[in-house]
Protein backbone atom coordinates (compact mmCIF):
# COMPACT_ATOMS: atom_id res chain seq x y z
CA UNK A 1 0.00 0.00 0.00
CA UNK A 2 1.04 3.24 -0.65
CA UNK A 3 1.39 5.26 2.31
CA UNK A 4 1.86 9.09 0.96
CA UNK A 5 -1.62 8.32 -0.81
CA UNK A 6 -3.43 6.73 2.28
CA UNK A 7 -2.04 9.80 4.38
CA UNK A 8 -3.93 12.32 1.29
CA UNK A 9 -7.06 10.26 1.09
CA UNK A 10 -7.13 10.35 5.40
CA UNK A 11 -6.26 14.14 5.75
CA UNK A 12 -8.50 15.19 2.91
CA UNK A 13 -11.36 13.09 2.16
CA UNK A 14 -13.87 16.21 2.77
CA UNK A 15 -12.36 17.38 -0.40
CA UNK A 16 -13.96 14.47 -2.83
CA UNK A 17 -17.02 15.87 -3.30
CA UNK A 18 -15.05 18.60 -5.38
CA UNK A 19 -14.23 15.54 -8.03
CA UNK A 20 -18.00 14.65 -8.01
CA UNK A 21 -20.20 17.81 -9.48
CA UNK A 22 -21.78 19.25 -12.19
CA UNK A 23 -22.56 16.41 -14.90
CA UNK A 24 -21.00 17.72 -17.23
CA UNK A 25 -17.78 18.84 -15.49
CA UNK A 26 -17.42 15.43 -14.06
CA UNK A 27 -15.27 14.04 -16.54
CA UNK A 28 -12.65 16.97 -15.76
CA UNK A 29 -12.70 16.11 -12.61
CA UNK A 30 -12.32 12.83 -12.86
CA UNK A 31 -9.43 13.01 -15.05
CA UNK A 32 -7.97 15.68 -12.58
CA UNK A 33 -8.46 13.04 -9.78
CA UNK A 34 -6.81 10.06 -10.85
CA UNK A 35 -4.05 12.12 -12.55
CA UNK A 36 -3.24 13.03 -8.69
CA UNK A 37 -3.60 9.45 -8.01
CA UNK A 38 -0.81 8.63 -10.63
CA UNK A 39 1.25 11.61 -9.49
CA UNK A 40 0.95 10.47 -5.56
CA UNK A 41 1.49 6.67 -7.21
CA UNK A 42 4.40 4.68 -7.53
CA UNK A 43 5.24 2.70 -10.84
CA UNK A 44 5.65 -0.55 -8.19
CA UNK A 45 2.21 -0.16 -7.24
CA UNK A 46 -0.30 -2.73 -8.09
CA UNK A 47 -2.34 -0.74 -9.39
CA UNK A 48 -0.19 1.67 -11.13
CA UNK A 49 -1.29 0.50 -14.97
CA UNK A 50 -5.04 0.37 -14.29
CA UNK A 51 -4.01 4.46 -13.04
CA UNK A 52 -2.65 5.59 -15.69
CA UNK A 53 -4.92 3.55 -18.59
CA UNK A 54 -7.57 5.25 -16.57
CA UNK A 55 -6.53 8.36 -16.74
CA UNK A 56 -5.75 7.76 -20.81
CA UNK A 57 -9.00 7.18 -21.15
CA UNK A 58 -10.61 9.50 -19.59
CA UNK A 59 -8.04 12.10 -21.06
CA UNK A 60 -9.39 11.38 -24.83
CA UNK A 61 -13.15 11.05 -23.46
CA UNK A 62 -12.63 14.88 -22.31
CA UNK A 63 -10.92 16.21 -25.38
CA UNK A 64 -13.96 14.99 -27.37
CA UNK A 65 -16.29 16.40 -24.90
CA UNK A 66 -14.41 19.81 -25.39
CA UNK A 67 -14.56 19.31 -28.89
CA UNK A 68 -18.60 18.39 -29.08
CA UNK A 69 -18.93 21.64 -26.81
CA UNK A 70 -17.09 24.28 -28.60
CA UNK A 71 -19.54 22.74 -32.16
CA UNK A 72 -22.68 23.00 -29.97
CA UNK A 73 -21.58 26.70 -28.78
CA UNK A 74 -20.59 27.99 -32.17
CA UNK A 75 -24.28 26.47 -33.33
CA UNK A 76 -25.67 27.93 -30.77
CA UNK A 77 -24.17 31.42 -31.62
CA UNK A 78 -24.87 30.97 -35.49
CA UNK A 79 -28.61 30.48 -34.36
CA UNK A 80 -28.87 33.67 -32.20
CA UNK A 81 -27.10 35.48 -35.42
CA UNK A 82 -29.74 34.38 -37.43
CA UNK A 83 -32.75 35.41 -35.36
CA UNK A 84 -31.22 38.82 -34.60
CA UNK A 85 -30.93 39.63 -38.14
CA UNK A 86 -34.39 40.60 -40.19
CA UNK A 87 -34.74 39.39 -43.26
CA UNK A 88 -31.63 37.15 -43.68
CA UNK A 89 -32.36 35.78 -47.24
CA UNK A 90 -30.97 32.16 -46.56
CA UNK A 91 -29.89 30.21 -43.74
CA UNK A 92 -26.77 31.56 -42.00
CA UNK A 93 -26.50 28.36 -39.66
CA UNK A 94 -24.61 25.34 -41.63
CA UNK A 95 -22.54 22.37 -40.04
CA UNK A 96 -19.25 23.67 -42.45
CA UNK A 97 -19.62 27.33 -41.56
CA UNK A 98 -17.75 29.18 -38.22
CA UNK A 99 -17.82 32.45 -36.68
CA UNK A 100 -14.65 34.11 -36.70
CA UNK A 101 -15.70 37.86 -35.43
CA UNK A 102 -18.22 40.39 -35.18
CA UNK A 103 -17.52 44.13 -35.04
CA UNK A 104 -19.00 46.97 -35.54
CA UNK A 105 -17.69 49.28 -38.06
CA UNK A 106 -17.86 52.71 -39.66
CA UNK A 107 -18.92 52.47 -43.63
CA UNK A 108 -18.82 53.53 -46.47
CA UNK A 109 -21.88 52.63 -49.17
CA UNK A 110 -24.05 53.32 -51.60
CA UNK A 111 -23.20 55.37 -55.44
CA UNK A 112 -19.70 56.94 -55.36
CA UNK A 113 -19.28 55.63 -51.55
CA UNK A 114 -22.19 59.04 -50.59
CA UNK A 115 -23.58 57.17 -47.59
CA UNK A 116 -22.00 56.33 -44.20
CA UNK A 117 -23.05 54.41 -41.62
CA UNK A 118 -21.59 52.50 -38.20
CA UNK A 119 -22.68 48.47 -39.39
CA UNK A 120 -21.89 45.09 -37.75
CA UNK A 121 -20.02 42.99 -40.17
CA UNK A 122 -19.89 39.32 -39.50
CA UNK A 123 -16.61 36.95 -40.15
CA UNK A 124 -17.43 33.63 -40.98
CA UNK A 125 -14.72 31.32 -42.56
CA UNK A 126 -16.69 31.26 -46.02
CA UNK A 127 -18.88 34.54 -45.81
CA UNK A 128 -19.06 38.17 -44.93
CA UNK A 129 -22.19 39.91 -43.53
CA UNK A 130 -23.09 43.26 -43.32
CA UNK A 131 -26.28 44.43 -40.71
CA UNK A 132 -27.26 47.48 -39.64
CA UNK A 133 -26.65 48.18 -35.31
CA UNK A 134 -29.57 46.26 -33.22
CA UNK A 135 -32.37 48.06 -32.33
CA UNK A 136 -33.96 48.39 -28.86
CA UNK A 137 -35.71 44.71 -29.18
CA UNK A 138 -31.76 43.44 -30.22
CA UNK A 139 -32.35 43.06 -33.92
CA UNK A 140 -30.73 44.55 -37.07
CA UNK A 141 -32.00 44.96 -40.10
CA UNK A 142 -29.87 43.08 -43.09
CA UNK A 143 -27.89 44.28 -45.61
CA UNK A 144 -25.49 42.10 -47.49
CA UNK A 145 -23.54 39.34 -47.50
CA UNK A 146 -20.29 38.35 -50.24
CA UNK A 147 -19.72 34.59 -50.19
CA UNK A 148 -15.85 33.96 -50.53
CA UNK A 149 -17.14 31.31 -52.74
CA UNK A 150 -17.43 34.23 -55.44
CA UNK A 151 -14.78 34.59 -57.39
CA UNK A 152 -15.25 38.00 -58.75
CA UNK A 153 -14.90 39.32 -55.04
CA UNK A 154 -12.83 42.28 -54.94
CA UNK A 155 -10.51 42.94 -51.67
CA UNK A 156 -8.66 46.11 -52.07
CA UNK A 157 -6.99 48.57 -49.12
CA UNK A 158 -6.80 52.26 -49.34
CA UNK A 159 -7.17 55.43 -47.82
CA UNK A 160 -10.13 57.82 -47.47
CA UNK A 161 -10.02 61.84 -47.66
CA UNK A 162 -12.55 63.02 -44.99
CA UNK A 163 -13.05 66.41 -43.59
CA UNK A 164 -12.47 68.52 -46.31
CA UNK A 165 -9.82 66.38 -47.99
CA UNK A 166 -7.75 67.42 -44.35
CA UNK A 167 -7.25 64.11 -43.08
CA UNK A 168 -7.21 60.34 -43.96
CA UNK A 169 -8.69 57.30 -43.00
CA UNK A 170 -7.64 53.43 -43.45
CA UNK A 171 -9.99 51.56 -45.57
CA UNK A 172 -10.80 48.62 -47.26
CA UNK A 173 -13.13 48.17 -50.05
CA UNK A 174 -15.42 44.78 -50.39
CA UNK A 175 -17.58 44.24 -53.75
CA UNK A 176 -18.30 42.24 -56.61
CA UNK A 177 -16.43 42.65 -59.96
CA UNK A 178 -19.83 41.54 -61.65
CA UNK A 179 -22.49 43.92 -59.17
CA UNK A 180 -20.94 47.15 -59.01
CA UNK A 181 -23.76 48.46 -56.73
CA UNK A 182 -22.58 45.82 -54.03
CA UNK A 183 -19.89 48.13 -52.48
CA UNK A 184 -18.80 48.90 -48.86
CA UNK A 185 -16.04 50.71 -47.73
CA UNK A 186 -14.98 49.41 -44.10
CA UNK A 187 -12.79 52.34 -42.39
CA UNK A 188 -10.43 51.60 -39.50
CA UNK A 189 -8.37 54.08 -37.29
CA UNK A 190 -5.09 52.85 -38.57
CA UNK A 191 -3.23 50.96 -41.41
CA UNK A 192 -2.62 48.40 -38.77
CA UNK A 193 -6.06 47.49 -37.59
CA UNK A 194 -7.03 47.47 -41.54
CA UNK A 195 -4.53 44.74 -42.36
CA UNK A 196 -4.99 42.79 -39.85
CA UNK A 197 -8.49 42.06 -40.51
CA UNK A 198 -8.12 42.44 -44.26
CA UNK A 199 -5.11 39.43 -44.10
CA UNK A 200 -7.57 37.43 -42.20
CA UNK A 201 -10.57 37.72 -44.90
CA UNK A 202 -8.17 37.02 -48.12
CA UNK A 203 -6.78 34.02 -46.16
CA UNK A 204 -10.48 32.99 -45.85
CA UNK A 205 -10.81 33.83 -49.33
CA UNK A 206 -7.95 32.01 -50.25
CA UNK A 207 -9.13 28.56 -48.67
CA UNK A 208 -12.17 29.08 -50.44
CA UNK A 209 -11.26 29.39 -53.43
CA UNK A 210 -9.13 26.54 -53.59
CA UNK A 211 -12.05 24.20 -52.38
CA UNK A 212 -13.87 25.51 -54.99
CA UNK A 213 -11.29 24.70 -57.80
CA UNK A 214 -10.46 21.61 -56.38
CA UNK A 215 -14.39 20.59 -56.68
CA UNK A 216 -14.44 22.28 -59.71
CA UNK A 217 -11.41 20.07 -61.12
CA UNK A 218 -13.46 16.71 -60.54
CA UNK A 219 -16.19 18.37 -62.21
CA UNK A 220 -19.21 17.76 -59.48
CA UNK A 221 -21.90 20.21 -58.25
CA UNK A 222 -20.77 20.46 -54.57
CA UNK A 223 -22.03 22.97 -51.37
CA UNK A 224 -19.09 25.05 -52.13
CA UNK A 225 -19.87 25.60 -55.78
CA UNK A 226 -23.36 26.18 -54.63
CA UNK A 227 -22.08 28.57 -52.06
CA UNK A 228 -21.22 31.06 -54.96
CA UNK A 229 -24.82 31.82 -55.07
CA UNK A 230 -24.86 33.15 -51.82
CA UNK A 231 -24.57 36.82 -52.76
CA UNK A 232 -27.25 39.30 -51.38
CA UNK A 233 -27.45 42.98 -51.27
CA UNK A 234 -30.41 45.04 -49.63
CA UNK A 235 -31.03 48.21 -52.38
CA UNK A 236 -33.60 49.07 -50.39
CA UNK A 237 -30.68 50.25 -47.76
CA UNK A 238 -29.67 53.42 -49.89
CA UNK A 239 -32.64 54.84 -50.17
Amino acid sequence: ENENLIKIIENNLCSLPWYLYRPFDRIKEYRRFVKDLQLLSQTQDDDYELINKTKTHLSHTYKQIKKDEQLFQQKTRMVEIQLSIDNVPFRIYDSERVLSSAKNYDIKYGPNDSKSAKMKVYIFNNLLICASLSDDNGISKYIGSFSFYHFGLGLVSSHLRIKDDTETVSCFDVCLQDKPDCHLKILFKDDQRRDKILKKIKKKYGECQEKLWAETSLNCTTKAKQETNVMFFDPNYYE
